[in-house]
């Protein structure tokens, strides 16, 4: 089942934060980074953050806390975000039944060696 309210409040998300200047793949990089800064690397981990059948994820209170970074990039307006009735409608469009996965989480461990 795809959710497109969910979808495209991500994007808001994800797209705000790379417009000021992040690399929203870091993730996946994250174990090259930690070697380029001469650490070895001893344990990388990646988990979905899922949402949906009895998990809250507080998507509507990131993006309320976000809005005016969004706003002011020009990634949508405040009458298509409607922040008063946002958490309702990811609600009512997510099913009790449904999961959805929205991110990834990412944890590393390295280790700098010493000589």
């Amino acid at each position: 089942k795809t959710l497109p309210l969910h979808d495209q409040v991500l994007g808001w998300m994800w797209q705000t934060v790379e417009h000021e200047g992040a690399n929203i793949q870091i993730g996946f990089q994250l174990h090259a980074i930690l070697q380029a800064a001469g650490l070895s690397v001893e344990h990388l981990r990646a988990e979905p953050v899922i949402q949906g059948q009895n998990t809250h994820y507080p998507l509507a209170f990131v993006i309320q806390a976000m809005l005016p970074r969004i706003i002011q990039s020009g990634v949508a307006t405040e009458t298509e975000i409607d922040i008063a009735t946002l958490e309702q409608r990811l609600n009512a469009e997510r099913p009790a039944n449904v999961v959805y996965i929205s991110d990834m989480s990412f944890g590393i461990w390295g280790r700098k060696t010493v000589e």
